[in-house]
């Protein structure tokens, strides 16, 4: 498996929301988090086509109940209506956002780019032990030595591809949230 099949497999085991649930006629879904485990919630049609929001951490023993769309759905719309009648509430809100997304991404720039530099060291290293053991042909006990170390090496590059990944994806995240803020803010300023 290549290196952009295992990125795939790592972000679709990371999914909640398939693509249908994607187009659902539920607004909120993907942008509304379970008030006990912080994941998103995503919808689920129950037996009476009634749809429902439930928590993409019921896989990970988050005990939040379903809860109906509906419902949901109309206590938002009155909580953003009452904020829309307050102009200067949204404007400090947005500004604290986007303060604090500028944060979150410095933040998760500088360690993106740390990781980038041990990925690379580390594979330059395990490129080292390959050479050496080409060029050398050690005796069995010293080769297999060496296989174990590359081994540890190869893992660990590939420990910290899986960390650089989580770490653009959270990038992508603050940047999707500072577009949906600016979206409202254009909304709400209509």
């Amino acid at each position: 498996m290549d290196e952009f099949e295992r990125i795939q497999q790592v972000l679709s085991s990371r999914a909640c929301t398939t693509g249908e649930q994607l187009h659902s006629p539920n607004v909120l879904t993907g942008i509304v988090r379970c008030g006990l485990c912080g994941r998103i919630m995503t919808t689920a049609k129950g037996k009476m086509k009634y749809y429902y929001y439930a928590c993409c951490g019921r896989e990970h023993g988050c005990t939040m109940e379903y809860i109906p769309a509906r419902a949901l759905e109309n206590s938002v719309l009155q909580e953003i209506r009452a904020i829309a009648s307050m102009p200067g509430v949204i404007e400090r809100y947005l500004e604290k956002l986007r303060q604090e997304n500028s944060r979150a991404n410095r933040s998760l720039a500088t360690e993106r780019a740390s990781l980038q530099k041990q990925v690379d060291a580390a594979t330059r290293a395990k490129e080292g032990k390959v050479k050496w053991l080409v060029e050398t042909l050690p005796e069995k006990a010293v080769a297999s030595e060496v296989s174990r170390e590359i081994q540890s090496q190869i893992e660990n590059i590939e420990r910290l591809k899986a960390r650089l990944l989580d770490v653009e994806s959270r990038m992508h995240n603050v940047l999707a949230d500072d577009a949906r803020a600016d979206v409202i803010a254009g909304f709400l300023k209509e």
